[in-house]
Protein backbone atom coordinates (compact mmCIF):
# COMPACT_ATOMS: atom_id res chain seq x y z
CA UNK A 1 0.00 0.00 0.00
CA UNK A 2 1.23 4.01 -0.88
CA UNK A 3 1.52 5.65 2.44
CA UNK A 4 1.30 8.78 0.39
CA UNK A 5 -2.26 8.27 -0.03
CA UNK A 6 -2.72 8.81 3.93
CA UNK A 7 -0.91 12.00 4.25
CA UNK A 8 -4.24 13.43 2.01
CA UNK A 9 -6.04 15.01 4.77
CA UNK A 10 -9.82 14.57 3.42
CA UNK A 11 -9.07 10.66 2.95
CA UNK A 12 -7.01 10.34 6.06
CA UNK A 13 -10.42 11.75 7.94
CA UNK A 14 -12.33 9.41 6.36
CA UNK A 15 -9.74 6.64 6.88
CA UNK A 16 -9.70 7.44 10.74
CA UNK A 17 -13.46 8.07 11.10
CA UNK A 18 -13.67 4.32 9.52
CA UNK A 19 -11.01 2.72 11.68
CA UNK A 20 -12.38 4.05 15.17
CA UNK A 21 -16.09 3.10 14.04
CA UNK A 22 -15.07 -0.47 13.02
CA UNK A 23 -13.10 -1.01 16.67
CA UNK A 24 -16.44 0.16 18.39
CA UNK A 25 -18.46 -2.34 16.29
CA UNK A 26 -16.41 -4.53 17.03
CA UNK A 27 -16.96 -4.15 20.63
CA UNK A 28 -21.04 -4.14 19.96
CA UNK A 29 -20.43 -7.53 18.61
CA UNK A 30 -18.54 -9.29 21.60
CA UNK A 31 -20.49 -7.65 24.06
CA UNK A 32 -24.02 -8.63 22.27
CA UNK A 33 -23.02 -12.26 21.83
CA UNK A 34 -21.08 -12.47 25.53
CA UNK A 35 -24.53 -11.30 27.10
CA UNK A 36 -26.96 -13.75 25.00
CA UNK A 37 -24.13 -16.33 25.65
CA UNK A 38 -24.48 -15.43 29.61
CA UNK A 39 -28.18 -16.35 29.33
CA UNK A 40 -29.06 -19.93 28.40
CA UNK A 41 -32.30 -18.78 28.06
CA UNK A 42 -31.58 -16.29 24.94
CA UNK A 43 -28.75 -18.38 23.53
CA UNK A 44 -30.89 -19.75 20.97
CA UNK A 45 -31.42 -15.69 19.85
CA UNK A 46 -27.86 -15.61 18.59
CA UNK A 47 -28.73 -16.38 14.86
CA UNK A 48 -31.49 -13.99 15.18
CA UNK A 49 -29.21 -11.14 16.44
CA UNK A 50 -26.35 -11.78 13.42
CA UNK A 51 -29.34 -11.31 10.77
CA UNK A 52 -30.56 -8.77 12.44
CA UNK A 53 -26.68 -6.96 12.15
CA UNK A 54 -26.40 -7.49 8.58
CA UNK A 55 -29.88 -8.30 6.66
CA UNK A 56 -30.94 -4.02 7.12
CA UNK A 57 -27.43 -3.51 4.77
CA UNK A 58 -28.72 -6.34 2.60
CA UNK A 59 -32.03 -4.81 1.98
CA UNK A 60 -31.48 -1.27 2.50
CA UNK A 61 -28.28 -1.34 0.51
CA UNK A 62 -29.34 -0.51 -2.98
CA UNK A 63 -31.98 2.08 -2.15
CA UNK A 64 -29.24 4.04 0.35
CA UNK A 65 -26.74 3.95 -2.65
CA UNK A 66 -29.64 5.18 -4.99
CA UNK A 67 -30.35 8.11 -2.20
CA UNK A 68 -25.91 8.79 -1.85
CA UNK A 69 -26.40 9.84 -5.63
CA UNK A 70 -28.90 12.14 -5.42
CA UNK A 71 -27.52 14.01 -2.15
CA UNK A 72 -24.03 14.57 -0.46
CA UNK A 73 -21.84 11.85 0.18
CA UNK A 74 -20.22 13.60 3.12
CA UNK A 75 -23.36 14.60 4.81
CA UNK A 76 -24.58 11.11 4.91
CA UNK A 77 -21.37 9.29 6.60
CA UNK A 78 -21.48 12.15 9.33
CA UNK A 79 -24.77 11.86 10.35
CA UNK A 80 -25.54 8.12 9.54
CA UNK A 81 -22.10 7.73 12.54
CA UNK A 82 -24.10 10.44 14.87
CA UNK A 83 -27.04 8.54 14.78
CA UNK A 84 -25.69 5.15 14.57
CA UNK A 85 -23.38 6.28 17.79
CA UNK A 86 -26.78 8.19 19.96
CA UNK A 87 -28.56 4.50 19.01
CA UNK A 88 -25.73 2.90 20.83
CA UNK A 89 -25.69 5.56 23.92
CA UNK A 90 -29.01 4.56 24.56
CA UNK A 91 -28.08 0.83 24.07
CA UNK A 92 -25.20 1.39 26.68
CA UNK A 93 -27.26 3.48 28.83
CA UNK A 94 -30.41 0.91 28.81
CA UNK A 95 -27.64 -2.00 30.05
CA UNK A 96 -26.07 -0.07 32.49
CA UNK A 97 -29.46 0.71 34.17
CA UNK A 98 -30.50 -3.12 33.53
CA UNK A 99 -31.49 -3.70 36.73
CA UNK A 100 -34.76 -1.39 36.01
CA UNK A 101 -35.68 -3.40 33.08
CA UNK A 102 -36.86 -7.29 32.02
CA UNK A 103 -34.53 -9.22 30.79
CA UNK A 104 -36.98 -9.65 27.88
CA UNK A 105 -37.28 -6.11 27.47
CA UNK A 106 -32.92 -5.22 26.95
CA UNK A 107 -33.21 -8.35 24.30
CA UNK A 108 -36.17 -6.43 21.78
CA UNK A 109 -33.91 -3.25 22.58
CA UNK A 110 -30.63 -4.73 21.59
CA UNK A 111 -32.18 -6.39 18.49
CA UNK A 112 -34.20 -2.82 17.15
CA UNK A 113 -31.09 -0.75 18.10
CA UNK A 114 -28.98 -3.23 16.54
CA UNK A 115 -31.43 -3.19 13.37
CA UNK A 116 -31.46 0.85 13.40
CA UNK A 117 -27.81 0.89 13.29
CA UNK A 118 -27.91 -1.60 10.64
CA UNK A 119 -30.46 0.57 8.61
CA UNK A 120 -28.01 3.53 9.00
CA UNK A 121 -24.99 1.80 7.62
CA UNK A 122 -26.77 1.25 4.77
CA UNK A 123 -26.25 4.85 3.90
CA UNK A 124 -23.29 4.98 5.25
CA UNK A 125 -21.21 2.20 3.68
CA UNK A 126 -22.09 3.25 -0.04
CA UNK A 127 -21.20 7.28 1.04
CA UNK A 128 -17.76 6.13 2.09
CA UNK A 129 -16.56 4.43 -0.79
CA UNK A 130 -17.90 7.13 -3.09
CA UNK A 131 -15.84 9.71 -0.78
CA UNK A 132 -13.19 7.49 -1.25
CA UNK A 133 -13.13 7.83 -4.91
CA UNK A 134 -13.56 11.67 -4.65
CA UNK A 135 -10.93 11.93 -2.05
CA UNK A 136 -8.13 10.30 -4.06
CA UNK A 137 -6.96 9.74 -7.75
CA UNK A 138 -7.83 7.96 -10.34
CA UNK A 139 -4.35 6.33 -9.98
CA UNK A 140 -4.65 5.78 -5.96
CA UNK A 141 -8.39 4.32 -6.44
CA UNK A 142 -6.88 1.10 -5.40
CA UNK A 143 -4.37 1.99 -2.64
CA UNK A 144 -7.36 3.75 -1.27
CA UNK A 145 -9.99 1.15 -1.07
CA UNK A 146 -6.77 -0.86 0.30
CA UNK A 147 -6.25 1.50 2.97
CA UNK A 148 -10.15 1.06 3.98
CA UNK A 149 -10.17 -2.44 4.04
CA UNK A 150 -6.98 -2.18 6.08
CA UNK A 151 -8.91 -0.74 8.66
CA UNK A 152 -11.96 -3.04 8.46
CA UNK A 153 -9.38 -6.22 8.59
CA UNK A 154 -6.84 -4.85 11.64
CA UNK A 155 -10.07 -3.66 13.95
CA UNK A 156 -11.41 -7.05 14.53
CA UNK A 157 -8.49 -8.20 16.13
CA UNK A 158 -8.33 -5.07 17.93
CA UNK A 159 -11.44 -4.97 19.27
CA UNK A 160 -11.72 -8.57 19.90
CA UNK A 161 -8.80 -8.19 22.01
CA UNK A 162 -10.49 -4.97 23.86
CA UNK A 163 -13.71 -6.88 24.02
CA UNK A 164 -12.27 -9.94 25.53
CA UNK A 165 -10.02 -8.20 28.54
CA UNK A 166 -12.75 -5.08 29.26
CA UNK A 167 -15.75 -7.74 28.71
CA UNK A 168 -14.51 -8.99 32.62
CA UNK A 169 -13.81 -5.46 34.10
CA UNK A 170 -16.57 -3.74 33.02
CA UNK A 171 -20.17 -4.00 32.23
CA UNK A 172 -22.08 -4.96 28.80
CA UNK A 173 -23.34 -1.22 28.86
CA UNK A 174 -19.59 -0.03 29.00
CA UNK A 175 -18.74 -1.77 25.74
CA UNK A 176 -22.03 -0.36 24.43
CA UNK A 177 -21.30 2.74 24.98
CA UNK A 178 -17.70 2.55 24.35
CA UNK A 179 -19.47 2.01 20.58
CA UNK A 180 -21.63 4.65 20.73
CA UNK A 181 -18.63 7.35 21.33
CA UNK A 182 -16.74 5.84 18.34
CA UNK A 183 -19.41 6.54 16.40
CA UNK A 184 -19.56 10.37 17.53
CA UNK A 185 -15.87 10.51 17.26
CA UNK A 186 -16.04 9.27 13.52
CA UNK A 187 -18.86 11.64 12.53
CA UNK A 188 -16.63 14.17 14.35
CA UNK A 189 -13.48 13.44 12.08
CA UNK A 190 -15.60 13.15 8.81
CA UNK A 191 -17.39 16.58 9.98
CA UNK A 192 -13.35 18.02 9.15
CA UNK A 193 -14.08 16.95 5.33
CA UNK A 194 -13.81 19.66 3.41
CA UNK A 195 -16.95 21.05 2.24
CA UNK A 196 -15.72 21.45 -1.46
CA UNK A 197 -15.00 18.09 -2.14
CA UNK A 198 -18.21 17.18 -3.88
CA UNK A 199 -21.21 19.32 -5.48
CA UNK A 200 -24.70 18.29 -4.19
CA UNK A 201 -26.51 17.94 -6.83
CA UNK A 202 -29.84 20.36 -6.07
CA UNK A 203 -31.96 18.84 -8.59
CA UNK A 204 -31.55 15.76 -7.85
CA UNK A 205 -31.94 16.26 -3.78
CA UNK A 206 -35.49 17.37 -4.38
CA UNK A 207 -36.66 14.71 -6.64
CA UNK A 208 -38.51 12.20 -4.49
CA UNK A 209 -36.37 8.22 -5.05
CA UNK A 210 -38.64 5.62 -5.69
CA UNK A 211 -37.96 1.42 -5.96
CA UNK A 212 -38.88 2.12 -9.90
CA UNK A 213 -35.68 4.67 -10.05
CA UNK A 214 -33.47 2.28 -8.20
CA UNK A 215 -33.85 -0.43 -10.32
CA UNK A 216 -34.30 1.45 -13.27
CA UNK A 217 -30.33 3.23 -12.46
CA UNK A 218 -28.66 -0.23 -12.14
CA UNK A 219 -30.51 -1.76 -15.76
CA UNK A 220 -29.40 1.81 -17.44
CA UNK A 221 -25.91 0.90 -16.21
CA UNK A 222 -25.63 -2.90 -16.67
CA UNK A 223 -27.06 -2.31 -20.12
CA UNK A 224 -25.19 0.45 -21.11
CA UNK A 225 -22.61 -0.78 -23.71
CA UNK A 226 -19.82 1.98 -22.31
CA UNK A 227 -19.80 -0.31 -19.44
CA UNK A 228 -19.45 -3.55 -20.59
CA UNK A 229 -17.20 -5.50 -17.84
CA UNK A 230 -19.35 -4.75 -15.24
CA UNK A 231 -21.52 -7.58 -15.18
CA UNK A 232 -18.37 -10.05 -15.26
CA UNK A 233 -17.30 -8.33 -12.25
CA UNK A 234 -20.48 -8.36 -10.19
CA UNK A 235 -20.63 -12.42 -11.04
CA UNK A 236 -17.23 -12.28 -10.01
CA UNK A 237 -17.72 -10.28 -6.80
CA UNK A 238 -21.20 -12.21 -6.21
CA UNK A 239 -19.40 -16.07 -6.57
CA UNK A 240 -16.78 -14.40 -3.86
CA UNK A 241 -18.89 -13.53 -1.41
CA UNK A 242 -21.10 -17.08 -1.62
CA UNK A 243 -18.05 -19.21 -1.60
CA UNK A 244 -15.95 -17.65 0.70
CA UNK A 245 -18.98 -16.41 3.12
CA UNK A 246 -19.63 -20.41 4.47
CA UNK A 247 -15.34 -21.22 5.78
CA UNK A 248 -16.28 -19.32 9.55
CA UNK A 249 -19.48 -22.05 9.89
CA UNK A 250 -17.51 -24.97 8.27
CA UNK A 251 -14.53 -23.98 10.45
CA UNK A 252 -15.49 -26.15 13.44
CA UNK A 253 -16.15 -29.45 11.29
CA UNK A 254 -12.93 -28.80 9.34
CA UNK A 255 -11.23 -28.67 12.48
CA UNK A 256 -12.78 -31.80 14.48
CA UNK A 257 -14.29 -33.81 12.67
CA UNK A 258 -12.24 -33.91 9.23
CA UNK A 259 -8.59 -33.06 10.99
CA UNK A 260 -9.60 -34.57 14.26
CA UNK A 261 -7.91 -31.98 16.04
CA UNK A 262 -9.11 -30.22 19.53
CA UNK A 263 -12.00 -27.34 20.01
CA UNK A 264 -9.31 -25.20 20.88
CA UNK A 265 -7.39 -25.28 16.88
CA UNK A 266 -10.51 -23.45 15.84
CA UNK A 267 -8.69 -20.30 16.73
CA UNK A 268 -5.47 -21.25 15.14
CA UNK A 269 -7.58 -21.93 11.82
CA UNK A 270 -9.61 -18.50 12.22
CA UNK A 271 -6.25 -16.84 12.79
CA UNK A 272 -4.27 -17.93 9.45
CA UNK A 273 -7.34 -17.43 7.42
CA UNK A 274 -7.21 -13.62 9.12
CA UNK A 275 -3.71 -13.89 8.28
CA UNK A 276 -4.25 -14.39 4.76
CA UNK A 277 -6.93 -11.58 4.64
CA UNK A 278 -4.72 -9.11 6.06
CA UNK A 279 -1.84 -9.92 3.66
CA UNK A 280 -3.99 -9.29 0.71
CA UNK A 281 -5.09 -5.97 1.84
CA UNK A 282 -0.99 -5.50 1.55
CA UNK A 283 -0.66 -7.06 -1.72
CA UNK A 284 -3.57 -5.53 -3.54
CA UNK A 285 -2.00 -2.56 -4.63
CA UNK A 286 1.61 -4.09 -5.64
CA UNK A 287 -0.17 -6.22 -8.23
CA UNK A 288 -3.02 -3.94 -9.52
CA UNK A 289 -3.31 -4.07 -13.12
CA UNK A 290 -0.44 -6.22 -13.66
CA UNK A 291 0.46 -9.57 -15.72
CA UNK A 292 2.03 -12.26 -14.42
CA UNK A 293 3.05 -15.56 -15.88
CA UNK A 294 1.07 -14.52 -19.11
CA UNK A 295 -2.31 -14.37 -17.10
CA UNK A 296 -3.88 -11.15 -16.12
CA UNK A 297 -3.71 -10.52 -12.31
CA UNK A 298 -7.69 -11.41 -11.89
CA UNK A 299 -7.61 -14.35 -13.75
CA UNK A 300 -4.42 -15.24 -11.63
CA UNK A 301 -6.00 -14.81 -8.33
CA UNK A 302 -8.96 -17.22 -9.51
CA UNK A 303 -7.00 -20.12 -10.82
CA UNK A 304 -4.58 -19.22 -7.20
CA UNK A 305 -8.13 -20.00 -5.46
CA UNK A 306 -9.42 -23.01 -7.73
CA UNK A 307 -5.92 -23.92 -6.31
CA UNK A 308 -6.82 -23.13 -2.68
CA UNK A 309 -10.38 -24.70 -2.43
CA UNK A 310 -8.64 -28.12 -3.75
CA UNK A 311 -6.46 -27.88 -1.22
CA UNK A 312 -9.25 -27.59 1.74
CA UNK A 313 -11.27 -30.28 -0.37
CA UNK A 314 -9.04 -33.01 -0.05
CA UNK A 315 -8.14 -31.95 3.79
CA UNK A 316 -5.87 -34.62 4.48
CA UNK A 317 -3.55 -32.80 7.08
CA UNK A 318 -3.18 -29.43 8.95
CA UNK A 319 -0.57 -28.09 6.47
CA UNK A 320 -2.61 -28.32 3.49
CA UNK A 321 -5.62 -27.43 5.62
CA UNK A 322 -4.04 -24.24 6.58
CA UNK A 323 -2.00 -23.41 3.38
CA UNK A 324 -5.67 -23.13 1.43
CA UNK A 325 -7.13 -21.17 3.83
CA UNK A 326 -4.37 -18.53 4.05
CA UNK A 327 -4.53 -18.33 -0.23
CA UNK A 328 -8.69 -17.93 0.57
CA UNK A 329 -7.96 -15.42 2.88
CA UNK A 330 -5.01 -13.70 1.09
CA UNK A 331 -6.68 -13.81 -2.48
CA UNK A 332 -10.75 -13.27 -1.12
CA UNK A 333 -9.12 -9.86 0.29
CA UNK A 334 -7.30 -8.58 -2.71
CA UNK A 335 -9.29 -9.68 -5.62
CA UNK A 336 -11.89 -7.47 -3.54
CA UNK A 337 -10.04 -4.54 -3.66
CA UNK A 338 -9.38 -5.03 -7.25
CA UNK A 339 -13.12 -5.61 -8.67
CA UNK A 340 -13.89 -2.48 -6.55
CA UNK A 341 -11.59 -0.39 -7.55
CA UNK A 342 -12.23 -1.38 -11.27
CA UNK A 343 -15.94 -0.79 -10.86
CA UNK A 344 -15.52 2.81 -9.44
CA UNK A 345 -12.70 3.51 -12.19
CA UNK A 346 -15.67 2.39 -14.92
CA UNK A 347 -18.87 4.09 -13.58
CA UNK A 348 -19.21 7.95 -13.55
CA UNK A 349 -19.40 9.46 -10.03
CA UNK A 350 -23.15 10.44 -10.10
CA UNK A 351 -23.76 6.58 -10.54
CA UNK A 352 -21.19 5.55 -7.84
CA UNK A 353 -23.77 5.26 -5.02
CA UNK A 354 -26.26 3.23 -6.68
CA UNK A 355 -23.78 0.79 -8.12
CA UNK A 356 -22.09 0.41 -4.34
CA UNK A 357 -25.18 -0.10 -2.58
CA UNK A 358 -26.07 -2.99 -5.12
CA UNK A 359 -22.28 -4.22 -4.65
CA UNK A 360 -22.91 -3.70 -0.35
CA UNK A 361 -26.38 -5.53 -0.80
CA UNK A 362 -25.40 -8.18 -2.64
CA UNK A 363 -22.48 -9.08 -0.54
CA UNK A 364 -24.42 -9.15 2.98
CA UNK A 365 -27.21 -11.14 1.43
CA UNK A 366 -24.53 -13.66 0.63
CA UNK A 367 -23.59 -14.60 4.22
CA UNK A 368 -27.10 -15.55 5.43
CA UNK A 369 -28.23 -17.75 1.88
CA UNK A 370 -24.38 -19.51 2.30
CA UNK A 371 -25.01 -20.34 5.99
CA UNK A 372 -28.83 -21.14 5.34
CA UNK A 373 -27.09 -23.94 2.84
CA UNK A 374 -24.46 -25.14 5.54
CA UNK A 375 -27.30 -25.27 7.95
CA UNK A 376 -29.63 -27.37 5.11
CA UNK A 377 -26.27 -29.64 4.32
CA UNK A 378 -25.99 -30.69 7.91
CA UNK A 379 -29.23 -31.86 7.89
CA UNK A 380 -28.84 -33.66 4.85
CA UNK A 381 -24.83 -35.45 5.07
CA UNK A 382 -22.23 -36.18 7.42
CA UNK A 383 -20.01 -33.28 8.13
CA UNK A 384 -17.17 -35.16 6.91
CA UNK A 385 -19.07 -34.50 3.42
CA UNK A 386 -18.99 -30.81 3.84
CA UNK A 387 -15.41 -30.41 2.29
CA UNK A 388 -17.69 -31.01 -0.87
CA UNK A 389 -18.39 -27.17 -0.71
CA UNK A 390 -15.02 -26.35 -1.59
CA UNK A 391 -14.92 -28.78 -4.63
CA UNK A 392 -18.08 -27.37 -5.99
CA UNK A 393 -16.54 -23.73 -5.95
CA UNK A 394 -13.44 -24.74 -7.36
CA UNK A 395 -15.23 -26.30 -10.25
CA UNK A 396 -17.36 -23.09 -10.49
CA UNK A 397 -14.60 -20.37 -10.65
CA UNK A 398 -12.79 -22.94 -13.05
CA UNK A 399 -16.00 -22.68 -15.43
CA UNK A 400 -15.89 -19.39 -15.35
CA UNK A 401 -12.02 -19.11 -16.78
CA UNK A 402 -13.21 -21.62 -18.94
CA UNK A 403 -15.31 -19.89 -20.34
CA UNK A 404 -14.11 -16.86 -20.65
CA UNK A 405 -10.61 -17.73 -22.45
CA UNK A 406 -12.90 -20.12 -24.83
CA UNK A 407 -14.72 -17.09 -25.73
CA UNK A 408 -11.90 -14.59 -25.64
CA UNK A 409 -14.15 -12.23 -23.73
CA UNK A 410 -11.46 -9.96 -22.61
CA UNK A 411 -13.83 -7.23 -21.63
CA UNK A 412 -14.91 -9.62 -18.94
CA UNK A 413 -12.24 -8.43 -16.86
CA UNK A 414 -12.80 -4.33 -17.31
CA UNK A 415 -10.43 -2.03 -19.04
CA UNK A 416 -8.30 -4.56 -20.01
CA UNK A 417 -6.23 -2.30 -22.17
CA UNK A 418 -4.71 -0.87 -18.96
CA UNK A 419 -2.88 -4.46 -18.00
CA UNK A 420 0.87 -3.68 -17.87
CA UNK A 421 3.16 -6.34 -18.10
Amino acid sequence: MNADIIKKKNFFLLWQGSLVSFIGSQLHLIASLAWLKSHPEYTSAIPLYLIAASLPIALMGLFGGALVDRGSSRKMVIFGDLISGVLAVLLGALFIFSDLFDKQWLLMALILITIGIGVCQSLHKPATLKLIKLTVTKDELCDGHAWYEFSNRISAPIGHAIGGFFITVVSFGALYLANGLSFIASAWSESKISRSLEQDNKANEQKKLSLKDVFSGIGEILNNPQYSGIKSIILLVFMLNIFVAPIPALMPFLAVDILGMEINWIGYLFFILGLGLFFGVLISSKVYNKKILGFCIEDLQILIMCGAFLLLYAASNSVGVGLGLFLVGMISSSLSIHLTTRLQEMIPVDATGVVMGFIVSMAYICTPLALLGVAIALKLVAPQALTLFFLFSACCLSVYIIIKTVTNRTDWIGRSENVKN
